[in-house]
């Protein structure tokens, strides 16, 4: 997602399919979402909603670490462990994750 948070960009060279690219927006639009909500205050419920989501991504980040060695995965196996907003993207749009 481009800084602006009024407009998603996607590569039009990429040679995805066509559910990948309806993937790609869904995610960046939960991410608009998530951030905008996230970013203004949220309501004490909302955070503390948003903490444990967070707590259960930081376990899963140590359970992968512990289980597999550094090199069994990339960057793109783990991508919705690299923060709550991707976490949370990856939940609603990915089926593999």
């Amino acid at each position: 997602m481009s800084k602006n948070l009024s407009k998603i960009e996607v590569n039009k060279n990429s040679k995805s399919a066509l559910n990948t690219f309806v993937s790609t927006i869904l995610h960046e639009t939960i991410h608009l979402l998530t951030v905008t909500k996230v970013d203004d205050s949220l309501q004490p419920i909302q955070q503390k909603l948003y903490t444990e989501i967070d707590k259960v991504r930081v376990a899963v980040v140590e359970y992968v670490r512990k289980q597999y060695p550094k090199g069994a995965w990339s960057e793109e196996d783990i991508y919705g462990l690299t923060s709550t907003h991707d976490f949370i993207s990856e939940f609603f749009t990915n089926r593999n994750f």
